[in-house]
């Protein structure tokens, strides 16, 4: 049976334009790559204010580590 394996190793960081190129799938059976295509933003996301980047930063405090 082939393996399967996904990772994320990426932070997006806003701002993001709609149609940005943002990342790239990469897909892999077992250990051959046989699948590359580009994912773009969906939709524009802007920058937070202070308490959006406080939230966050908080958020990824106590959540990073897993």
């Amino acid at each position: 049976m082939p393996q399967r394996r996904s990772a994320v190793q990426c932070t997006i960081a806003p701002p993001v334009l709609a149609g940005d190129q943002i990342a790239e799938l990469r897909v892999f059976c077992d250990d051959r790559l046989v699948q590359v295509a580009p994912l773009y933003a969906a939709e524009t996301v802007l920058e937070g204010g202070i308490t959006r980047k406080a939230a966050d930063a908080l958020r990824q405090l106590a959540l990073g580590w897993l």
